[in-house]
Formats: structure tokens, sequence, C-alpha cells
């Protein structure tokens, strides 16, 4: 059944908000399935490393595009040391009020 949503939401053209309400009632879809529906991560929780959410959120390619896409930071306060969220190159955290590469000092 989750290929067949998977493929419903892919090729049916629902756009985002839809495909995401369906996926969020239909937990079936596989880990490998739900990251090509290219959802964004809402939250960045910090961690050596920490995670993106939702489960599945597509990771950001580089800063540029974590700047743009800005999730929310979890927690919103400075970035204690070491913590981060490893991005599709690199590496970022949160500073109190930006996203700035690297590794938090």
């Amino acid at each position: 059944m989750a290929s067949s949503l998977f493929n419903i939401l892919k090729w049916g053209g629902l756009n985002r908000e839809a495909a995401k309400a369906i996926v969020a009632m239909d937990t079936r879809l596989t880990a490998a399935e739900a990251p090509k529906l290219g959802f964004n991560p809402t939250t960045a929780t910090a961690g050596t490393p920490g995670a993106f959410t939702p489960t599945g959120a597509t990771v950001p390619a580089n800063l540029a595009a974590l700047q743009l896409l800005n999730p929310v930071a979890s927690p919103l306060t400075l970035w204690t040391t070491g913590q981060r969220v490893a991005l599709g190159t690199g590496t970022a955290h949160w500073n109190a009020t930006a996203w700035v590469t690297g590794n938090a000092p």
C-alpha cells in the first residue's frame, strides 16, 4: 500500500500541503519513500549531530539552503559547544539569532 500511496502523491499532481496531510494519516510509507516527497524541515534540533524534523525531511544542501528554509531551532537559545546539524555539504548551528556555518563554538 505504501508504494501505491507514494506513486499517487508523487505523480498525482497533489500540492505539497495535501501530500503532507495524506502522509500524516498513512504512516505506512517506508523510510526510503518519505524523503522522495520533498518535505522541508520545520525544526532543527541541536545535537552532535542534531536532527531535522519531521522525520524524513529533506536535508538542506548547504548553509544558504538552510537559511532560506529557516526551520525553527530547538532550543532557540545559543547552541552549546560542538552542537550542529549536518547539511548536504558541511554543518551549521544556531547562534540564538541566525543559522551560521560550522559547529557551535
